[in-house]
């Protein structure tokens, strides 16, 4: 037959064209062994899917030991399929074909995926780093550690991250404040001096700091409930706890100890400076006056002080002050005992 059409086709599309009468290779481009193939039969496959049922579509038929990617198309005549025109390319071209026109889409999009990839990473790890943040502040609450900084990252974030670090900022002071601080007077409890002390302990014995202890006790306490009232009462504990943590500053601690007494532990400050600040809160306490239901109620307190030994616990150090408090207690009030 006259091969001038599907050669001509082949030159313009270096595509393989065969045409196919019924299931019989009639024309083709296809060579083997010089000679062109044809006279041969259709795929069975293509035979059915396409020339019995009219579907066009691509297909890998191997030719001539060679696979090749073809698309089958019917030839139609009077509403009956009389024939098939496959237009063909070997895989391996094909395949070099599609790299060679997709390359540059599959490069960019490589890049595109990589500056994605790695804007998503950074974001991520910056949610994990703020997340994983956020669960350790919250189990260090939960084990009653409130000492660190929130991170400032997170707490400076405009989003909705930021707004938890500030809640966990605001949630832990307040938990602070009522796990570590007595509840009425605002210094510390009794559970948190012992703690202080304990941490205060480790440091003397790691710089040989000296430290002094001081049990106060409020002068004819129960003479105050008594005749102005509990409520009375509770205002006086609060003035005196006042007066003392203004005087202490930094120079140590105060903590309730119980009932009306008050535990004030000094480090790293010297004896004259501690007895000049106990003069000082005994000075403005005498001095102070607390308007309570229109009566001037005035109260006093007396000290017992002791210096601190490494080598004792807490309680025999209390035991100690207590006892001078105890003198003082007996021999007219209103006053520091060393």
């Amino acid at each position: 037959g006259d091969h001038t059409l599907v050669d001509k086709y082949k030159e313009l599309t270096d595509c393989d064209v065969t045409v196919f009468y019924g299931d019989m290779r009639i024309m083709t481009t296809l060579y083997q062994d010089d000679e062109r193939v044809v006279l041969t039969k259709v795929n069975p496959l293509v035979k059915k899917q396409v020339l019995e049922s009219g579907k066009d579509g691509f297909y890998t038929v191997n030719i001539s030991g060679v696979d090749h990617i073809v698309y089958y198309a019917c030839i139609v005549q009077d509403g009956k399929n009389i024939g098939l025109v496959g237009v063909s390319c070997p895989v391996a071209k094909m395949n070099d074909i599609y790299m060679k026109a997709i390359m540059p889409f599959i490069i960019f999009f490589a890049v595109l995926f990589v500056i994605i990839g790695w804007t998503v990473f950074k974001y991520s790890n910056g949610i994990l780093r703020e997340v994983g943040y956020i669960d350790s502040s919250l189990k260090k609450i939960g084990d009653g550690r409130f000492k660190g900084d929130i991170d400032g990252d997170l707490v400076s974030r405009k989003d909705e991250f930021g707004d938890i670090g500030k809640r966990i900022m605001s949630m832990r002071q307040e938990l602070k404040i009522l796990v570590e601080n007595d509840k009425l007077t605002g210094a510390f409890n009794r559970s948190s001096g012992q703690k202080m002390y304990a941490e205060l302990l480790d440091r003397v014995k790691k710089t040989g700091i000296s430290f002094m202890v001081v049990l106060g006790d409020i002068d004819f306490f129960k003479n105050v409930n008594d005749t102005y009232g509990h409520n009375c009462g509770d205002e006086v504990l609060i003035e005196c706890a006042s007066i003392m943590k203004k005087n202490v500053g930094r120079k140590g601690f105060v903590c309730r100890w119980g009932g009306e007494e008050f535990l004030m532990v000094f480090s790293d400050t010297s004896k004259d400076d501690v007895m000049s600040t106990l003069e000082g809160i005994r000075r403005d306490l005498s001095e102070s006056v607390l308007v309570y239901d229109d009566k001037n109620v005035r109260v006093t307190m007396t000290f017992g002080v002791v210096d601190g030994d490494v080598n004792e616990t807490m309680e025999m150090a209390v035991k100690r002050a207590d006892d001078k408090l105890y003198f003082g207690k007996n021999n007219g009030r209103n006053q520091i005992v060393y």
